[in-house]
């Protein structure tokens, strides 16, 4: 009843509605109401409200003759005027803090008004504005650094610096890209960190996975079109492969130190000791292996598919099969099976027990 009598009194458009607010336009003005139908704000040109709408926040960006602030609820102003105020932070209710543009340039400010940083060209919203860290990434005169809270410089300047790692409070690690030594085209990466000291040769691409996510203490690097893994300290674990799946060393749920290398169109797996331990095949499907589900895998080879163990045991024959998935049961393995054609009569589900 209050809803209806609500809207049939305000007599002008509902722009966005809330959990427990509204934006409401008149005459090219918006407006907070509450759910009672009081008026919340005073009248503006545009009004920002997404945390505020979600219950996330008691904040709102307003516009007024091109200028913008922030409000709360009570109808107090908690910002100066600025070119732009970005909702992410404060507004949204990831954090205190929020970006604020004047003059061409940003800087970061509190919810009582202070300033946190300097001005910059750009300030990268994940992190301190998002609330993952006390760090953000800053851009000036064409290259990036990573701030702290209280203005400290944790980075050298690069020309770029990636998000994953120290500034979304993964790890205390990040990637740094600049140009590669005689080339004004490409770039090079290498991973430093939190004390600026770098623990990777530069390369042409570093996986954030693993080490710079927090995962674990390996990452997969790239040179030209080689890839190799290595751990925190810059030890070279792997050969130089075309291609690597190390997704189960790279996590630490349920790590298993297994990973598939590929070679002139060949796959094979290897332990973290650098031993091969399959032959080589046309393809290898080992998903429940790199989970740490099973020991098993499929093999691949001249359009031909075997299912085999890491010791070397073959417990299906090659075959045409279309599919075949290895699924854990009781921690042991089990295989279903689709052999050629289609239907729920071509699917056989073999257990352990049928080869003992």
């Amino acid at each position: 009843m209050v809803k209806k009598s609500f809207e049939k009194c305000l007599k002008y458009k509902i722009v966005e509605k809330g959990l427990k607010y509204k934006i409401v336009g008149k005459d090219g003005k918006v407006a907070i109401f509450d759910e009672k139908g009081r008026q919340v704000s005073t009248w503006f040109d545009r009004i920002e409200c997404r945390g505020l709408l979600r219950g996330k926040s008691e904040y709102y960006v307003v516009e007024r003759n091109g200028k913008e602030a922030i409000f709360d609820l009570k109808g107090n102003q908690i910002s100066d005027w600025f070119c732009y105020i970005s909702s992410v932070g404060l507004v949204e209710g990831q954090s205190k803090y929020y970006v604020a543009k004047r003059n061409g340039k940003v800087a970061i400010f509190d919810g009582e008004g202070n300033q946190v940083s300097d001005w910059f060209y750009e300030i990268k919203e994940y992190g301190l504005i998002k609330g993952q860290s006390e760090y953000y990434v800053a851009r000036k005169d064409g290259k990036e650094a990573i701030f702290d809270v209280r203005g400290n410089q944790i980075s050298d300047w690069f020309y770029e610096i990636g998000s994953d790692g120290l500034v979304r409070g993964e790890s205390e690690y990040y990637i740094a890209k600049r140009k590669a030594r005689g080339s004004i085209f490409y770039f090079e990466e290498a991973i430093f960190d939190i004390n600026k000291n770098q623990i990777s040769d530069w390369f042409t691409f570093i996986q954030p996975d693993g080490l710079v996510k927090g995962r674990s203490k390996y990452y997969v690097a790239q040179k030209g079109y080689k890839k190799a893994i290595f751990d925190a300290k810059g030890n070279q674990i792997s050969e130089w492969f075309d291609w690597i799946n190390a997704k189960g060393l790279l996590r630490k749920r349920r790590r298993v130190e297994y990973y598939i290398a590929g070679r002139n169109g060949q796959k094979a797996i290897f332990d973290l000791q650098g031993r091969q331990v399959t032959d080589w095949f046309d393809d290898i499907y080992a998903k429940e292996l790199i989970q740490g589900k099973s020991d098993c895998y499929v093999a691949e080879r001249d359009g031909e598919r075997a299912v085999f163990d890491l010791q070397g045991n073959q417990l299906l024959d090659w075959g045409e099969w279309l599919f075949i998935r290895i699924k854990e049961r009781n921690l042991k393995w089990g295989l279903t099976l689709c052999g050629g054609g289609s239907g729920s009569e071509n699917l056989i589900v073999i257990s352990p027990e049928d080869f003992e």
